[in-house]
């Protein structure tokens, strides 16, 4: 009678974690066709398949998989195959464990799905195959809250305009509220926190897809306030005037996008907004004393060529 191909001991729990450990795909094929079970239990790794996907043996995966390793099997410091593969940015052996059934929405960890992982280490292809799979584009990431913020907001944080881009393509909202970088948070929503980090093409791209350019929450309580704060103003507020942008809206930390243009000192977009500014509103008074306080001389005469009550 020959040996037992499932027999349990030594360093590695069993003998086909072992050929897997050297990632010798003969022994390993050998072993499979001797009746090795593909789901055993690996001592590091949990299950034989993850100890394979985090040695990034896409060959062996590939066998295991075809011997009916179960592509959804848990174990390991990155709980599932998936996004161990996902993690170590191995497109060849996520495309593999998708294509063999793996859950695109598997619930785990420190992102708290694989789409979010995929964006926070910035791999688009990666992305763009887990949402060709069924992933949610309006996954909740873990990371960014406990009450559930967007996968839309990593992407726009990081600044990658390419996953901005799919994942809209593929149905995220662009008005997604929610977590610290929700309607309470820092941000308000997308279009703010791409407005605050001065990106403008993932301003743009917000816009084209009928992002609300007057959405009102977070700390600087619209995109055109929140756009005053980094490089690229101009380019961004006209964006956003262009697409209606309130200059009246009242709120956030500065009180206006106006007042936080004067604040800044930044004359340039001071003269932008006060061609978009209804002088019998009142809100170049308001304006005036802020700019006479910060001893902006321009600004100033601005505001006055505009109208603004000198009482």
């Amino acid at each position: 009678q020959g040996a037992n191909p499932n027999a349990q001991g030594g360093q590695y729990g069993n003998v086909l974690s072992a050929a897997v450990a050297i990632g010798n795909k003969a022994i390993v094929n050998d072993l499979l066709e001797k009746g090795a079970d593909s789901n055993s239990q690996d001592g590091q790794y949990g299950h034989v398949l993850l100890a394979v996907v985090s040695k990034g043996n896409e060959a062996i995966v590939r066998l295991l998989l075809e011997k009916e390793a179960n592509p959804n099997a848990k174990g390991g410091h990155y709980g599932y195959a998936l996004f161990n593969a996902i993690i170590t940015g191995n497109e060849a052996i996520v495309n593999v464990l998708l294509e063999k059934g793996a859950d695109p929405n598997t619930q785990y960890g420190y992102y708290g799905n694989g789409l979010v992982a995929a964006i926070a280490i910035g791999n688009a292809a990666v992305v763009h195959a887990l949402l060709n799979k069924g992933a949610n584009p309006n996954a909740q990431d873990a990371n960014l809250n406990s009450q559930g913020g967007y996968a839309i907001f990593s992407a726009i944080i990081v600044g990658n305009e390419v996953i901005v881009n799919v994942l809209l393509q593929k149905g995220a909202d662009p008005n997604a509220q929610g977590g610290p970088y929700g309607n309470d948070g820092l941000y308000g929503n997308g279009l703010q926190a791409a407005a605050l980090r001065g990106k403008v093409t993932i301003v743009n791209v917000l816009l084209d897809k009928n992002a609300d350019v007057n959405a009102q929450g977070g700390l600087y309580n619209t995109a055109l306030q929140a756009s005053l704060l980094q490089p690229g103003k101009e380019t961004i507020v006209n964006l956003l005037l262009d697409k209606n942008a309130n200059v009246h809206a009242q709120g956030g930390r500065y009180g206006n996008a106006l007042r936080a243009a004067a604040v800044k000192g930044n004359d340039t977009v001071v003269k932008i907004l006060l061609n978009n500014v209804n002088a019998q509103g009142g809100l170049c008074c308001r304006i005036l004393q802020t700019a006479a306080v910060m001893g902006n001389k321009v600004i100033v005469s601005l505001l006055l060529d505009k109208n603004a009550d000198r009482n």
